[in-house]
């Protein structure tokens, strides 16, 4: 039988021991501190999330199981069972003996290994408290995955082991491993045997057994927990740095004023800016004057530290959540092959591990780096107070005091010495033992190497913390005392503390709370001074960073002190004004894609990230990534074409004529005055299905060609560029351009609207590689063909082909591709739309999945302004259920460029209409017509206003609007408690409103007053009488004579009211 330890002892290690092979088990008891604390419910199909695992791990949270659940649930024994003895033996690598060493608050250091037989050339792993329930939460996890093998009484059984295991608040108990190459876990073997005793059981599945107790469980709950330490742990280190540059006047403009950090081709772009924005909240409001001079040398340090520490924080929350994910899959076949899949996921977390622990490693070599520059400074500094004996005294209950009232030593250090006293000693002793760890690192595993990388970036942490306890001491000290001498001199005094940055001051006030509040400090205090040479060991043994990631988390983010409030780059608000003329272009739109036998669909504005990639050639560096929160990987939709083809397979379609209208996202240099944003609308019509190619092409052009010529009074002329991907290949293959570079040299192409051709050049040549040759031969072909005609152009390519050397196959190929845009063009011929169309062989378009004809829609009158609608064929991007690809077509219009036009044709329009009333309305219009910011219209629809002078109206006042909202009329009242009626005119003048109806003391008599505003009085209609049943019809035939607001928009936009 198996001999457990007494369950009665609060905190020990318990350890078995034959020869040099060894096995510990350890349970800790917290009985003195049981906190009442939510619990996490654990029932059948359960998903557990990232944070499970950490509040189970580290916060201690139990486990609430949920029997109900689980009540169609019997574990069924099978031929394969074996007995308890027999689970014993198996994998059993060494005899176990039943005497038990108990040792209580000890950590087995190296000469402790040393005198108890554990020798260098035996592998262990060493596990706490925390790792081993991180790694019985994870072995939780694993049996709930398999729905076939769920045993109530186990799961129970493994949920009150877990639950007895207290994390002390102690210095973490260290227990050793072996560590051997068996397919199996020894500790999770013993974990589940006894838990199956405990549940009456003698007997257990063999195949059950063997997928529990699986090593790779052991080894990526390690890996998970040690990368949670690491990123919580960063966080914290931000911190320290922050208030490390602060404390010794280090300039961080090197930061902010990089171009390296607004890069959109670094991968971890969005990483570096929440970093560059958690430090400038740090520093914020910073009152301590710079040193230029010590600020030189740490530059390249500082942009190294943001750049590992951001590709660490992305690697490591990436890495959290592909375990989880992995983790998260239920297993219902009894013939599962769970061996194989483990496999699978260590070798990944293997690889991936690798590589974090390579960036790991050299962002702890640039903090010792870093620490190893500060030293200096900081014993000279700390010296010099020292010596001077500066302490607070007597204080003054109106300032707030620091924890200690001076700094000295524990040793008998004779203050003269104290410099080189404390250069020794951090220098020499607490650095250099970081230094000769990382040494050490080459040749352990990666599983040994990441957790040896995280104990020492602890104790680099821990060291930084002493230099910021000590020097904020001292700062606070001093400026303790100068608020004392001016208090007592009866001056004001704004503070007494170290003007340091807000986020700075949060995180200092934390560290004297888990100083004062967390720690005994008896041994680090004499006289209630705070002894420097201590403070750095009674962290060590005390001290986790991770410990704190919520109160990290939470000092790091900032808060609106002094916080200008703005949109984000890129984007906009938009006004009632604003919102009433882009709905009219966006109705306008709408009818014409719904006439044409458009459908109408929606999808997220956000989608899976896989479903995006690899779809936008180099503009894939624009997409918009969001923070995973829930496990998957996802990212703002770019366009509205490959949402089209996830919807498409997704509702297993395989025709559709659909149109969209909704918001992208694009993480691109805005220019809002063009009409460029990162958040903006398109506008998208697509054909899908196995129809015929010419008929669904030429649609598409008309239907796009057919809303830019009604806009023609808004954009004025345009004209289509059409080419075809199969012309554009041919093209290059014909300059001699291998085929693997058509889709670079495409991109560049793209790009001619944009750039001269000077500079087109010189991207070929000198970044891409492309002979001086071939370059002049495209350039020959897009100069040559530029002002030809369109059948022209199709005449000069067909001589080209023929003449080209080409096979015959491949010249068959692009003949029809040359038949099929000439029908193209006759078609456009023949419906007089020819002159709004040209083929231009400079066209490129960039994105990666079109396959046919592509056109742009180019204003003539500003061609700076980019593309007003684009698109193309695209016939191997959207697939239906059976994998079969689904030829598609699909435009979409530039309606932000369009508005950003329209905008200043009504801003003029209006202003002219302002102008032309302002001989008699006074300086309200004037002011309106002369405020060339305002589109100055309406920001409702609102056509009639209901005014009253009788307090007891309002009945009568609902009763109106409820006549008028029925007959579809926009009608309000106001809520102002003064009832003149002059200042219901003005709103209504104000809201451009042109009628009111006046209710008055008539009304008893079933009478109201219609009268009609404008800014000309000569041109009103006046005031006239009409009874409260006809209030309907008076209004209808007003405007059958005088056009709504909406129509008279619609008439200046479009030229008709429709």
């Amino acid at each position: 039988m198996r001999c457990l330890p007494p369950s009665n002892l609060p905190v020990y290690i318990i350890s078995k021991r034959n020869k040099d092979i060894y096995f510990f088990s350890t349970f800790l008891r917290n009985n003195n501190n049981i906190v009442s604390k939510m619990s996490i419910d654990i029932y059948k199909n359960k998903v557990f999330s990232t944070k499970d695992v950490v509040d189970v791990s580290v916060n201690n949270r139990e486990l609430k199981l949920e029997p109900s659940s689980f009540k169609d649930c019997f574990y069924k024994l099978n031929e394969s069972r074996k007995s308890i003895e027999d689970l014993e033996k198996i994998y059993h690598t060494y005899s176990i003996s039943e005497k038990w060493e108990v040792e209580n608050d000890k950590i087995m250091d190296s000469e402790k290994e040393e005198k108890n037989g554990i020798i260098n050339n035996v592998n262990h792993l060493a596990y706490d408290v925390v790792e081993l329930r991180c790694l019985y939460f994870f072995f939780l996890i694993n049996i709930l995955r398999f729905k076939n093998a769920l045993d109530l009484n186990l799961i129970r059984n493994v949920c009150n082991s877990i639950n007895n295991m207290q994390v002390s608040n102690k210095s973490s108990k260290i227990v050793y491993l072996k560590n051997n190459n068996s397919l199996y876990s020894e500790i999770l073997k013993n974990f589940l045997i006894e838990n199956i005793q405990k549940s009456g059981k003698s007997e257990y599945n063999i195949n059950d057994f063997n997928v529990f107790v699986n090593k790779n469980i052991e080894k990526t709950s390690l890996m998970f927990l040690n990368f949670y330490r690491i990123t919580s742990s960063c966080k914290y280190l931000t911190c320290c740095l922050c208030n490390i540059l602060e404390l010794f006047n280090i300039n961080t403009d090197v930061l902010f004023k990089n171009s390296f950090n607004n890069n959109i081709n670094n991968s971890n772009i969005q990483s570096i800016n929440i970093l560059i924005s958690k430090i400038k909240w740090m520093l914020h409001d910073s009152k301590i004057d710079k040193d230029k001079e010590i600020s030189k040398n740490f530059g390249p340090n500082l942009l190294l530290f943001l750049y590992t520490q951001s590709k660490l924080d992305d690697d490591g929350e990436y890495f959290l959540n592909t375990i989880n994910h992995n983790f998260k899959n239920f297993i219902e076949k009894s013939n599962y092959d769970s061996a194989e899949d483990m496999n699978s996921i260590s070798s990944y977390v293997n690889i991936l591990c690798k590589n974090f622990n390579h960036n790991f490693k050299e962002h702890i070599k640039n903090m010792i780096s870093i620490v190893s520059k500060i030293l200096p400074l900081y014993a000279e500094k700390l010296s010099a107070f020292i010596s001077t004996n500066e302490y607070i005294g007597n204080g003054h209950d109106s300032l707030k005091r620091p924890p200690f009232s001076g700094i000295t030593f524990a040793s008998n250090v004779n203050v003269n010495n104290s410099k080189k006293f404390l250069t020794e000693l951090y220098e020499s002793e607490y650095l250099k033992s970081i230094e000769n760890h990382i040494a050490n690192i080459d040749g352990l595993s990666e599983l040994e190497a990441l957790k040896k990388l995280y104990i020492i970036f602890n104790d680099l942490l821990i060291l930084l913390t002493d230099i910021c306890i000590n020097m904020n001491i001292m700062y606070d000290i001093k400026s303790y005392n100068k608020a004392l001498s001016q208090v007592m001199k009866n001056k004001k005094v704004s503070s007494c503390v170290y003007n340091i940055g807000a986020g700075c001051l949060e995180f200092k006030n934390f560290l004297y709370s888990i100083v004062s509040e967390t720690y005994d400090t008896s041994e680090i205090k004499q006289k209630n001074k705070l002894l420097a040479d201590k403070l750095f060991y009674m962290l060590r043994k005390n001290f986790s960073a991770y410990k704190y990631n919520k109160e990290i988390s939470e000092v790091l983010m900032q808060k609106n002190v002094n916080f200008n409030l703005k949109v984000p780059k890129g984007t906009k608000d938009f006004t009632g004004e604003d919102m009433q003329l882009r709905n009219v272009f966006f109705q306008f739109i709408k009818n014409k894609f719904l006439i044409h036998g458009g459908v109408e669909i929606d999808t997220p504005v956000f989608e899976l990230k896989e479903t995006l990639i690899d779809k936008y050639g180099e503009d894939s560096k624009l997409i918009f990534d969001l923070k995973d929160q829930g496990g998957e990987s996802l990212s703002l939709r770019y366009d509205l074409t490959v949402p089209l083809y996830r919807f498409f397979n997704t509702n297993n379609l395989n025709t559709l004529k659909r149109f969209h209208i909704g918001k992208v996202y694009r993480r691109d240099e805005p220019s809002m005055n063009r009409g460029r944003f990162r958040e903006f609308y398109q506008c998208d019509f697509d054909i899908v299905g196995k129809y015929d190619t010419l008929k669904a092409d030429f649609h598409i052009l008309h239907i796009f060609w057919d809303i830019l010529t009604n806009l023609k009074n808004v954009i004025g002329n345009f004209i289509c560029k059409i080419n075809h991907r199969k012309i554009l290949e041919f093209m290059l293959l014909s300059s001699n351009i291998h085929k693997d570079k058509v889709k670079t040299v495409s991109s560049s192409i793209d790009k001619l609207d944009k750039i001269t051709f000077q500079q087109f050049r010189d991207e070929l040549l000198n970044e891409k590689g492309i002979s001086v040759d071939s370059v002049d031969k495209i350039e020959g072909y897009i100069s040559k063909t530029l002002s030809l005609s369109p059948f022209l152009v199709i005449e000069f390519l067909r001589n080209d082909l023929n003449e080209s050397k080409f096979d015959e196959n491949y010249k068959k190929e692009m003949n029809d591709v040359i038949n099929y845009l000439e029908q193209i063009f006759e078609l456009l011929k023949h419906f007089n739309m020819l002159n709004q169309f040209s083929f231009d062989l400079s066209l490129a378009r960039g994105l990666d999945y079109y396959t046919g004809i592509i056109f742009e829609f180019v204003l003539l009158s500003d061609t700076s302004l980019g593309s007003i609608g684009a698109g193309g064929r695209y016939d191997y991007l959207i697939r239906n259920k059976r994998k079969e690809y689904i030829p598609s077509v699909g435009a979409s219009i530039g309606i932000e460029r369009i508005i950003t036009i329209a905008e200043d044709v009504v801003r003029k329009k209006m202003t002219q209409l302002l102008c032309s009333e302002n001989n008699t309305s006074g300086d309200n219009a004037s002011s309106n017509a002369n405020d060339k910011s305002k589109l100055n219209l309406k920001d409702n629809e609102v056509e009639v206003l209901i005014c009253n002078t009788n307090k007891n109206a309002f009945k009568q006042t609902i009763e109106l609007c409820k006549k008028l909202w029925k007959a579809n009329i926009g009608a309000e009242f106001v809520y102002f408690s003064d009832q003149r009626l002059q200042k219901q005119f003005s709103y209504a003048l104000e809201k451009q409103i042109p009628l009111v109806i006046i209710i008055g003391d008539e009304i008893e008599r079933g009478i109201i007053k219609l009268r009609e505003l404008t800014l000309d009085k000569s041109r009103s209609g006046g005031e006239k009488e009409i009874k409260v049943s006809e209030c309907v019809q008076e209004v209808k035939n007003y405007f059958s004579s005088n056009l709504p607001w909406k129509q008279n928009i619609m008439k200046i936009l479009f030229g008709s009211t429709k």
